[in-house]
């Protein structure tokens, strides 16, 4: 009996940075990978990402080392998310123009999956990926905005809700659980401006008679902000009293935090 044949590709996305949105993107796109391929992921922090997932990684901001990847595998797939922007900086398109030119040239399928595209806000932005697109074995848009912008140059693509939703989701379990709040530090806010929400979040808090679970979505970005406010005095003894901070290390934590919510 002949031997299954056994593929490698090369996924590509924003992960291993801790958060936890492209996190679950990864944790979708592993789970939905037919049999026989064998993925190597881009990562920030690689030991996190093998230990959380048991996959082959490559460090995702050496350009170097993700290109001599690319040479071992088979198809590039870029994950999910918006990776074709240049909100985040005009360097960062140029990374992933450069990995898709490159799939192309070495005769690679090019997979975008669950994409966003945009925005673009430079000139030279809009003409990179305009001339990147076309690579492309395949795309899968999130949104019909990035399908329409596509489609006006020429590019096809199906729409499809953002691949997260695939997540097996976790059994709520009622509305008495604790008041879980998902929060970003900001220098929107200063300290006088936080006073409106902290003491709506206490009166709720009082009045429900609920724990409150401050969630940072971000595992280094958004950790620490209780630990601010309540540094800054801001916190009402029973908001500070009924307050914690969660950390998740892992998408299906957060969900289960998710699904204790009231």
């Amino acid at each position: 009996m002949p031997q299954p044949i056994t593929k490698h590709v090369l996924l590509c996305g924003y992960y291993g940075e801790h958060n936890l949105g492209d996190d679950a993107l990864l944790q979708v796109a592993l789970g939905q990978l037919p049999a026989g391929l064998i993925p190597t992921v881009t990562a920030y922090d690689e030991r996190q990402v093998r230990e959380l997932f048991g996959v082959s990684t490559v460090p995702r901001r050496s350009l170097s080392k993700v290109l001599k990847a690319l040479k071992g595998v088979d198809a590039l797939v870029l994950g999910g998310g918006s990776l074709l922007q240049d909100a985040t900086s005009f360097r960062s398109l140029v990374y992933y123009g450069a990995l898709i030119s490159a799939a192309k040239l070495q005769g690679k399928q090019v997979l975008l999956w669950g994409q966003g595209l945009g925005p673009l806000r430079r000139r030279r932005s809009r003409l990179l990926v305009r001339a990147l697109l076309p690579f492309a074995t395949a795309i899968s848009w999130r949104d019909e905005a990035s399908a329409s912008l596509a489609a006006k140059w020429g590019v096809a693509g199906l729409v499809a809700p953002d691949p997260v939703w695939a997540l097996a989701p976790q059994q709520w379990r009622g509305n008495q659980g604790p008041l879980v709040v998902c929060f970003r530090p900001t220098h929107h806010l200063d300290a006088r401006s936080w006073m409106p929400y902290l003491d709506a979040l206490s009166s709720l808090a009082v009045q429900e008679n609920r724990e409150v679970i401050w969630l940072a979505f971000h595992g280094e970005q958004d950790r620490g902000l209780l630990a601010q406010l309540r540094g800054d005095g801001l916190l009402s003894p029973e908001l500070e009293r009924r307050s914690r901070e969660v950390v998740p290390a892992h998408p299906r934590e957060a969900m289960a935090v998710f699904a204790s919510a009231g």
